[in-house]
């Protein structure tokens, strides 16, 4: 494109019109726009061959004067696709000309839609072009967006292309003020990829002191693009007072908004969808006085969440999910809910909270619980399946695939079937053949064809290169990591290409290509760096050390080592789950032994003994036993150490079994004694002369062997400077964002904390929630709850703590009494261990609440990472009186419950609890009436005599008698049994699955304990005092009347027991002290 640049006040005129080197501009006082566009286009009409001229955002005066300059010709054909003054967006005004071109021949045209679409995006177009309503088959992952969105936009493209018949184009757009970002795109697409001859014209206003982003885009785009031929842009802006444009965007009303933000989403237009979203929220906001929009404020902003989630804006998703959840009804919004929840827990898992990503997981899945919707308890599943990739959960593996595969999501399919976590899971444990899982592997690959799908296939391909690698086939290994690659490179996304690039070098380092193995690192490191993902970095760091380590360069080993510690420390890393502590600081103290540095070497091993899970971890670290064997000076000792070294080696590689053997031979060497050298080095030369894989160790244990010179024969690695320092700036950058985002984090926290009291009906639940709630928002180790009844709550058992947790509690609050932030010298003082760095105990002020329900929280650090400060002390203080509030009304709750449910006198349910009891139970009778088991017994019980105690003694003889049969039933049957007191002295026993006749034996036994406690004289003596002479007629029993259950149509189970209550009156009428069987 050629090009004349003016100030900006003046005229842009950016143009090579159909004509190369023809330079074009007007800036004549008194010119129109109209003038001026008349004489640019008619500069570009000078040949017979037909030109089309599309008007968009345009009106039909600029058609008239264009008449009347008599432009209409044989050879100029014009079209007025449609009028969108109001709000040009989703791809528009280009739409109108695909429209156009699509109506004219729907049969045709359609097919070479259908040739052109990705698969997903078939239907989506089809539909927009025929006026149809929008819907996506398959929920649209983040990891692939970007991908799905760049497709789109280069389908619109081509479609574009197609719709352009003629070679000569000249496509006018009004009101270009009003461009959107996605317009703006496809613009910048038509210039690089539309062959046929185009020139664009854009007519803008700009209001005083105001700027439109998306044109200004598309302005310096034009310019730095000037010399490309292909295409011609003429932009005018407009002086004179003869304008078609207004010098404003017209607002638009909150239903066409949110119709706009739809057709945007659906397009994947995602700036689009946030402009119109945003813009929509704040009309609703000044409309909704009286709250009659707030079902379309609660569509809204769980959209604005949505999209900004897509556009990988997740703080952003967070905070507009947040908000929504504070306008939504536990009764009414339950979807919503569910949805809030879901995108919170995208927004965390993307964020790298996995911990709140699973906690926002488990609340969407138990949301759905109610509301049985499958869709989002799958995607909550499948967050929680890519939390825990690196877990041997098989069963859950197995539970989601079938479950995706019952859905149909194809698409999403594809890459669980060939999930590289899981697979490798199912190899560790033997639990599937390798054939069985490449089988998997093969149908996801095959899916992810039928659909197009560029992002999943790579990945697909990917998965299946591990499969091959832990199998030891590395031949297709590198076959499937190629064409990974090749995929990976067209999405363009650096973590995703540096993940098969890590994966290509191991591939290369275990098959003994080193240099090759190096140089794919580097590669990954690049990416990386430009990328700013840290965690990768030290993953790249660690591979490139490992290669320089087994090449014998320990100075290179050193410094990428110290390179990743150093990012690790800033930014407060313990370990990763690739690599422990242990044996990164196990491969620098060996490195820094055989270069000589043998006090720094025993730092080494002083710092690894330090950590804080040492104990727990280092006896399966090969490297670790190796490190150990270096320093050890006792024979029998360093045996041992070797021996475990070898042991566990097979973890690491078959590499680090040979470099074993090497190093142990030449410390022994070194040592003078070369007997016990030459034995290890025939060792590993045995190991490494029947592989091909380990020539570089073959050749150094022969020329060992044989006392030739051993440094030659290694392989010169690609040299690289890794820069630290840039790395520093970019990691404190983000540090200070972090300070920012712990701010966001603790008002989220208090959030979550009133979410799920609404989810937590249940005292006990709700403490060991707001536990788990404590530790995955704070960097607590420990966290202690006690309640009012001085009740020890936590998660951790004691042996986790080094002191009993009641033991601290005592101890803080003997000392303390109140809120208090204790360092590690203040911990030592008090009496308590001095491994822990912080503890911070919050308490309730004493007069502010009842002692009943007076609670107290400890939480504890046990490393510098974890150190509490004021703000925590603050955040938890709130959260504590909050806390201690919802447990009061918890309290209040259970007591009214138990009151509706529990006869207050006895303790045992009360007869509206037993009907229901009864009701569930005769359910299941109906459910299985052919199965006997399921039939179950009543037994209808009345006191004899009981009235002879009340009337003598007083009522509370009556009670005592009524308290202790209700003991004595609870110790006649089964825990599985029921026991209610009706009223009085009639009491009810459900047995389940239990026949008339088994039945029997109850009743019986209730007369045997009767006998044996004596008719609760002993208990009569104790409250009158005395022990009064009761004639044997009048000793206290019971009358029972017995019955079973079965299934009988039209029948309740109010009409059995009343079968048992006509038993009971005949036992009665029979002398009392008995039973009868009805």
């Amino acid at each position: 494109m050629k090009a004349v640049f003016f100030p900006f006040n003046k005229l842009y005129l950016l143009f090579d019109l159909l004509s190369k080197n023809n330079y074009h501009y007007y800036m004549e006082t008194g010119q129109s726009y109209k003038e001026i566009l008349f004489n640019s286009i008619f500069s570009f009409i000078n040949s017979k061959q037909q030109k089309k001229i599309y008007f968009i955002n345009g009106n039909y005066s600029i058609q008239n004067f264009l008449d009347t300059k008599k432009l209409v010709a044989s050879h100029i054909k014009l079209y007025n696709c449609d009028t969108f003054s109001k709000y040009s967006g989703c791809y528009e005004p280009f739409y109108s000309i695909i429209a156009d071109w699509y109506k004219k021949d729907t049969v045709a045209h359609k097919k070479i839609v259908k040739k052109i679409c990705y698969s997903m995006h078939y239907s989506t177009i089809v539909n927009l072009l025929e006026g149809r309503k929008q819907s996506r088959r398959e929920p649209l992952l983040i990891e692939e967006v970007e991908f799905e969105s760049e497709m789109m936009l280069n389908q619109l493209v081509e479609l574009l292309n197609y719709s352009l018949t003629d070679d000569n184009n000249i496509i006018y757009i009004g009101n270009a003020h009003n461009l959107q970002p996605s317009s703006v795109n496809l613009i910048k697409k038509m210039i690089e990829k539309v062959h046929k001859k185009l020139a664009l014209v854009f007519v803008y206003s700009l209001p005083s002191n105001e700027k439109f982003e998306a044109l200004d885009n598309l302005m310096s785009y034009s310019y730095n693009l000037r010399y490309n031929t292909k295409c011609s842009i003429e932009i005018i802006k407009v002086d004179s007072s003869d304008e078609p444009v207004s010098n404003h965007v017209t607002k638009v009303s909150i239903g066409d908004l949110d119709k706009i933000s739809d057709q945007a989403i659906y397009l994947l237009s995602f700036p689009d969808a946030k402009n119109a979203l945003i813009e929509n929220l704040s009309a609703i906001e000044n409309v909704n006085q009286h709250n009659e929009f707030d079902s379309v404020k609660k569509r809204t902003l769980f959209k604005l969440a949505k999209v900004s989630c897509y556009s990988g804006n997740y703080r952003e998703a967070h905070r507009y999910a947040t908000i929504l959840l504070k306008m939504l009804d536990v009764e009414i919004d339950i979807d919503y809910i569910a949805r809030s929840y879901l995108l919170l827990g995208i927004s965390e898992y993307y964020s790298n909270s996995l911990e709140s990503a699973l906690y926002y997981s488990m609340l969407t899945i138990k949301i759905v619980e109610k509301s049985h919707s499958i869709r989002y308890k799958l995607l909550a599943d499948l967050i929680i399946f890519y939390i825990k990739t690196n877990q041997n959960d098989v069963t859950f593996y197995l539970k989601i695939k079938e479950e995706l595969l019952d859905a149909h999501w194809d698409n999403v399919t594809s890459l669980i079937l060939t999930f590289g976590g899981y697979l490798t899971a199912f190899l560790r444990n033997h639990i599937l053949e390798p054939k069985v899982i490449l089988q998997f592997c093969e149908d996801g690959i095959q899916l992810a064809k039928k659909n197009k799908n560029i992002h999943r296939l790579s990945a697909c391909y990917h998965a299946t290169g591990v499969i091959h690698s832990i199998i030891g086939n590395y031949e297709e290994t590198t076959i499937n990591y190629k064409k990974s690659e090749r995929l990976k490179k067209k999405i363009k996304n650096p973590y995703q290409l540096s993940r098969i690039y890590n994966s290509i070098g191991y591939n290369y380092y275990v098959s003994g290509e080193f240099a090759k193995a190096y140089k794919y690192y580097i590669d990954a490191t690049t990416l990386l760096v430009n990328s700013k993902n840290y965690s990768e970095i030290c993953i790249a760091l660690y591979n490139m050390a490992k290669v320089h380590f087994i090449l014998l360069d320990y100075i290179n080993t050193v410094i990428h080592l110290e390179d990743m510690i150093y990012i690790m420390d800033l930014l407060q890393i313990e370990n990763f789950a690739f690599q422990h502590r242990i044996n990164i600081y196990s491969f620098l103290g060996i490195s820094h032994f055989y270069s000589g540095n043998y006090l720094i070497a025993w730092n080494y091993m002083h710092k690894i003994t330090q950590l804080s899970d040492f104990e727990s971890h280092h006896l399966s670290s090969p490297v670790f036993w190796l490190f150990k064997y270096c320093l050890s000076n006792n024979e029998v000792e360093s045996q041992t150490f070797f021996d475990n070294a070898i042991k566990f080696g097979n973890s690491e590689s078959k590499q680090f079994i040979l470099i074993s053997y090497l190093l142990s031979g030449d410390r022994e060497f070194n040592a003078l004694n070369s007997e016990k050298a030459l034995v290890q080095w025939r060792k590993g030369y045995e190991v490494a002369q029947n592989n091909t894989f380990y020539s570089l160790y073959y050749s150094l244990f022969n020329k060992r062997l044989n006392n030739q010179c051993i440094d030659s024969g290694v392989p010169v690695l690609k040299k690289y400077n890794f820069d630290i320092k840039t790395i520093i700036e970019f990691v404190r950058e983000e540090q200070n964002l972090n300070e920012l985002q712990k701010k966001i984090n603790e008002i989220d926290f208090i959030s979550k904390f009133q979410n799920m009291i609404i989810l937590n009906e249940k005292r006990n639940e709700l403490i060991l929630e707001s536990i788990h709630l404590i530790e995955y928002s704070f960097s607590y180790d420990i966290v202690i709850l006690i309640d009012g009844e001085k009740n020890i709550h936590t998660s951790h058992v004691s042996d986790a703590i080094s002191i009993n947790p009641r033991e601290i509690y005592r101890i803080i609050n003997d000392t303390y009494k109140v809120t208090t932030l204790l360092n590690e010298k203040e911990i030592i003082k008090c009496g308590l261990t001095g491994k822990f760095k912080s503890i911070l105990y919050v308490t309730r002020e004493a007069d502010q609440i009842n002692k009943d329900m007076d609670i107290s929280l400890i939480m504890i650090s046990k490393d510098s990472k974890g150190v509490m400060n004021d703000d925590d002390q603050r955040v938890l203080t709130i959260f504590l009186n909050q806390f201690s509030s919802v447990l009061e009304l918890i309290a209040v709750r259970e007591a009214l419950l138990r009151a509706a449910r529990i006869d207050k006198l006895t303790g045992i349910n009360n007869r509206m609890e037993m009907e229901k009891l009864m009701d569930a139970e005769y359910k299941r009778v109906l459910r299985y009436p052919k199965n006997p088991q399921s039939i179950f017994s009543l037994l209808f019980i009345d006191l004899d005599n009981f009235k002879f105690y009340n009337d003598t003694y007083g009522h509370h003889v009556g009670d005592l008698i009524l308290v202790e049969y209700a003991k004595l039933l609870k110790k006649a049957v089964r825990e599985i049994d029921s026991i209610a007191r009706l009223g009085g002295d009639e009491f009810v026993i459900m047995l389940p699955e239990t026949l008339k006749q088994s039945a029997v034996r109850v009743a019986e036994r209730i007369f045997e304990l009767l006998a044996s406690c004596n008719y609760f004289l002993p208990e009569i003596e104790t409250i009158l005092g005395f022990l009064p002479e009761i004639p044997a007629s009048n000793l206290i029993s019971c009358s029972i009347g017995i019955t079973d259950v079965i299934p009988v149509k039209n029948k309740t189970v109010s009409d059995f027991l009343i079968i048992a209550d006509k038993a009971l009156y005949e036992a009665k009428s029979k002398g009392k002290r008995g039973y009868t069987v009805f």
